[in-house]
């Protein structure tokens, strides 16, 4: 982008993804730990993709939570199985280990809202093998880059103000 000019007709921010069934890739995640719980936490954010015929395309989905506890295995069970992980596999190092695994790969969400402090935010709530398949090859990460084309290995930067809760 070269220069900056304002727009007095821009400025909505994003618009709200309706719920629905969307492709996606998992692109970015954050290496947390629970508030609540003190427990592992990989935090991801997806990308709706562009090269499906789908409302949405490229509108980021942020704050999925995927927490390391007993009562949340289910969530990790039914997002690898649609990203067509390898069930049998295990990981010793837990649920940042496999957050490795799962970042990139094409699944399909279902997307419903939650309103938290009266703002409303689309929420991941079932995962679905993606009827397209494919893997995310993040761009080649410029000077200044985002978050949203991080590499695994490296932290995105996450304040309170950002997160929906």
């Amino acid at each position: 982008m070269a220069g900056l000019r304002l727009d007095k007709d821009n400025t909505q921010g994003f618009t709200l993804l309706p719920e629905g069934e969307y492709e996606v890739y998992p692109v970015a995640f954050a290496k947390e730990t629970a508030q609540s719980s003190g427990n592992k936490m990989a935090q991801f954010n997806y990308t709706v993709r562009d090269d499906v015929d789908q409302e949405g395309k490229g509108e980021m989905i942020r704050f999925d939570n995927f927490v390391e506890t007993d009562g949340a295995l289910w969530r990790i069970n039914q997002a690898s199985e649609a990203a067509g992980l390898d069930m049998d596999k295990e990981y010793p190092e837990g649920v940042w280990q496999w957050a490795e695994d799962f970042v990139n790969k094409a699944v399909r969400v279902v997307v419903g809202h939650r309103t938290y402090n009266g703002r409303t935010f689309p929420e991941v709530r079932e995962f679905k093998p993606s009827l397209y398949g494919g893997t995310y090859t993040p761009p080649a990460k410029e000077a200044g880059g985002s978050a949203a084309t991080a590499t695994p290995t490296e932290p995105i930067d996450i304040s309170d103000d950002d997160l929906p809760f």
